[in-house]
């Protein structure tokens, strides 16, 4: 079975985008990209990708009104950060990761709600590390962390605040990057487990990923050997969870796998033509950078290709049937895009122009409303302007959702 080849160095270079061309979409990127570059050369890669982490989240925080305070979920969360082996009828307390993390680091209580925009902003910096790691130029690598910032993982995070569903995308995300490493990402897929049970749905395209993209020839002694060996890590990997759940016994849980699975709110989803409106809200119109990573896909390796990009989409998309916060769990499948963009990069799709077309798109993706379609009803995210306006008559933006079913 044939692969992609996933080079170092895709169609859109650092010296690409630096240089000065008289058919660029955005006259002012080459001086931009200039700006980047010399950031870079006072505190470094890492430290660029952070300060662009910080600067996407305070745009993405303009495009949609936060929170100041826990919200949902993130009371919850924000309770156990005060004690996180606390024995009580808290029903997120096996999603201790992000609550240990804040009570040790000294986010407890309100102040929770700052640790996972922290996260935010290392989940963003890394994607900008990864694609210069790879070789493309800063606009590239800004423009892959912009996809995630205005998307549904981070804008989700800012309207709920206190979830902890950005720790997780991060310590996958890790998963992704270190796909070459023997045993790392099976300490980070623990870690994953222990912040969100959800990271379940991860296993199959991590496995199928490392598989199909890493291990060559798939079809031989030492390559069935190793698959199988990553398919026996991957469970070994949830057994810290499955161990705190056994030692540390839920009574009176409220989240059980019946109240996911009754017929009335796990139906709905399936018969409803409004579930594709949530689907299509986690990613919008990035959701363009699969379906053309599929169709550039030259026919010795589209099956791999296929399956891996299903896999990555499943690991949210699964989750409907078990929950139904369709937005939120979809965000789940972020490395679809990412996964997506890195083969465009390395059939150099566009050339030199991606950087430019995928600036293009982040910015129309502004002007597509931002909902977050969960049960039963759609809340639309507004932006901060638009939200003062509400206030200034009363009306709270919050108490703004809708039933899009009737």
């Amino acid at each position: 079975m044939q692969t992609d080849t996933l080079a170092s160095h895709g169609g859109d270079t650092a010296s690409t985008d630096g240089g000065k061309s008289d058919t660029t979409l955005l006259p002012w990127l080459p001086r931009f990209s200039k700006l980047l570059a010399s950031i870079e050369e006072v505190i470094g890669q890492r430290f660029t990708g952070l300060l662009i982490g910080l600067s996407l989240l305070c745009i993405a925080a303009f495009y949609v009104t936060p929170a100041l305070y826990p919200v949902n979920n993130g009371v919850g969360f924000s309770q156990m950060s005060h004690d996180p082996f606390k024995m009580d009828a808290n029903p997120f307390r096996h999603r201790i990761l992000s609550p240990l993390l804040g009570y040790y680091l000294g986010f407890r209580g309100d102040r929770f709600i700052y640790f996972p925009l922290i996260v935010t902003v290392v989940f963003l910096g890394a994607i900008y590390a990864h694609f210069r790691r790879l070789g493309h130029s800063q606009v590239l690598a800004l423009a892959a962390s912009a996809t995630m910032a205005f998307s549904g993982p981070v804008l989700f995070l800012l309207h709920f605040q206190g979830y902890t569903d950005v720790l997780t995308h991060l310590l996958l995300f890790w998963c992704f990057v270190l796909r070459r490493s023997k045993f790392l990402w099976v300490i980070l897929l623990a870690l994953a487990c222990l912040n969100h049970e959800a990271s379940l749905f991860s296993l199959p395209w991590i496995v199928a990923f490392r598989a199909l993209y890493y291990t060559k020839p798939l079809f031989s002694a030492r390559g069935i050997s190793h698959f199988v060996l990553d398919i026996l890590l991957a469970v070994a990997a949830t057994v810290p969870m499955f161990m705190l759940k056994k030692l540390w016994p839920l009574e009176n849980a409220q989240y059980t796998p019946g109240f996911y699975l009754s017929l009335a709110k796990s139906m709905w989803m399936f018969i409803f033509p409004f579930a594709g409106f949530g689907i299509f809200e986690a990613f919008k119109l990035f959701w363009f950078i699969p379906l053309f990573a599929i169709l550039t896909t030259k026919r010795g390796s589209l099956c791999s290709t296929f399956v891996v990009l299903f896999l990555m989409f499943a690991a949210g998309a699964g989750q409907l049937v078990f929950s139904h916060d369709i937005s939120r769990h979809v965000g789940h499948a972020f490395p679809i895009i990412l996964f997506s963009l890195e083969l465009l990069l390395s059939r150099k799709f566009l050339g030199s122009r991606l950087s430019e077309v995928l600036l293009i798109v982040v910015f129309c993706n502004f002007f597509v409303p931002q909902y977050y379609v969960g049960q039963h009803d759609a809340w639309p995210f507004l932006p901060v302007p638009v939200s003062f306006l509400f206030w200034m008559f009363g009306l709270d933006p919050w108490h703004l959702h809708f039933n899009p079913w009737g």
